[in-house]
């Protein structure tokens, strides 16, 4: 019968082999796993969906509009029509963090930003297609202070829940090339000499 001997140099990395597997078998309790942290911030998210309408009528429905809300703020996405091809439209993010501090109804800006602790940020911007449709999706994370660069009179964002969210379309009127980072970067960019307004909106109940 043939016998093999062990090297002493086999039988050391045997060991290891064998102290590695029992390793990996064994799970510190105390180490969360990256998908038990996803888990939780998926289960502490809100979502919700609203038409998008006409400001001029508060009625007609020309999109539809999705809203997430987490601890680190929200998160928006607004389908949209009927547009003026070749305009700039800008969506802002409109959140009324005390509604119940609005008189009568939380409107949308510009109309009126000093009640109910308004906080409002830039989501994104387009220029309109032929087709009048534009898809734009953003964020407004909590404690974002760049809106308050441009309105001195709205809140820091710090409450994604509880808040009246307004998603805004705002029209900034044709191209104008050199003002063009103006148009897609301000809420009133471009205006003067074009006429800016906000045309559309979707709102999402706390």
């Amino acid at each position: 019968m043939l016998h093999r001997t062990l090297h002493p140099l086999g039988l050391a990395v045997l060991g290891l082999s064998v102290a590695l597997t029992a390793a990996c078998d064994r799970e510190d309790p105390g180490l969360p796993t990256a998908v038990t942290a996803v888990d939780e911030l998926a289960a502490s998210a809100e979502t919700s969906d609203a038409d998008v309408v006409l400001m001029s009528d508060g009625a007609t429905v020309v999109g539809q509009s999705h809203l997430t809300r987490n601890q680190n703020g929200i998160r928006a996405n607004v389908r949209t029509s009927g547009l003026t091809p070749g305009d700039v439209v800008t969506l802002w993010l409109v959140a009324f963090q005390d509604p119940d501090g609005c008189i009568d109804a939380c409107d949308s800006p510009p109309e009126d930003l000093g009640p109910g602790r308004a906080a409002l940020g830039l989501a994104g911007a387009q220029i309109v297609p032929s087709s009048g449709k534009v898809t734009i999706a953003g964020k407004f994370d909590v404690g974002d202070e760049a809106a308050l660069v441009q309105f001195g009179s709205v809140d820091v964002f710090d409450t994604p829940f509880g808040s009246e969210v307004h998603l805004v379309i705002r029209a900034h009127g044709p191209v104008i090339p050199e003002l063009l980072a103006e148009q897609t970067g301000s809420f009133n960019g471009g205006c003067p000499p074009n006429a800016c307004v906000s045309i559309q909106v979707g709102i999402h109940q706390p």
